[in-house]
């Protein structure tokens, strides 16, 4: 799954951070990095990497993305995919939690849509129908100085927590412009 985000504010030359690690550099030192955290590489589709481990005391799968023209490719986005679950008020119980210790961290109140669509409600006891019907949008977007994060709960009843490097991320956009250009 792929963010694209558009940063408003100054950069201070800094990169976003996953689990301590600049997102930043070529993938196979960022791997390396991730490898000695615990992480297991379990391989890779295109320009995205799929690494395995633990992540707030859950298994995780940890998807790295990295510009397509580049070499050796650049690491501008980690997503982590938690597993699913079965209970909405765990699941809802979970995305409050990140989104609490995400703003204590960054020092940042995130935006937030959290909703339900009609005929869903909360309370109704079908509220994992309607996270599965898209009538349900639980989603948190932190932008900070150097990336953006966000936060949602998706269709598969996953918490999804993507992070995006903004020096890193404005590269990528600028190859894939080039090549548009180049191509029409």
């Amino acid at each position: 799954m792929s963010f694209l985000f558009i940063f408003l504010s100054c950069n201070n030359g800094k990169h976003l951070k996953f689990n301590g690690i600049e997102i930043d550099g070529n993938i196979t030192k960022f791997i390396s990095k991730m490898e000695k955290k615990g992480y297991t590489n379990i391989g890779m589709e295109g320009n995205n990497y799929a690494m395995s481990g633990i992540f707030c005391d859950e298994e995780c799968i940890i998807e790295i993305e990295t510009t397509k023209k580049t070499n050796p490719e650049v690491v501008y986005a980690v997503t982590v995919m938690f597993p699913p679950k079965y209970n909405w008020d765990n699941l809802k119980s979970d995305y409050n939690s990140i989104k609490k210790n995400i703003s204590k961290k960054y020092k940042a109140e995130g935006k937030s849509l959290e909703t339900f669509i009609s005929p869903y409600y909360e309370g109704d006891r079908s509220e994992l129908m309607a996270l599965a019907t898209s009538h349900c949008i639980y989603m948190t977007t932190w932008s900070l100085k150097n990336g953006a994060i966000i936060l949602m709960i998706t269709t598969e009843r996953r918490i999804l927590l993507a992070y995006s490097d903004k020096i890193n991320i404005t590269l990528d956009g600028v190859e894939n412009d080039k090549q548009f250009m180049k191509d029409i």
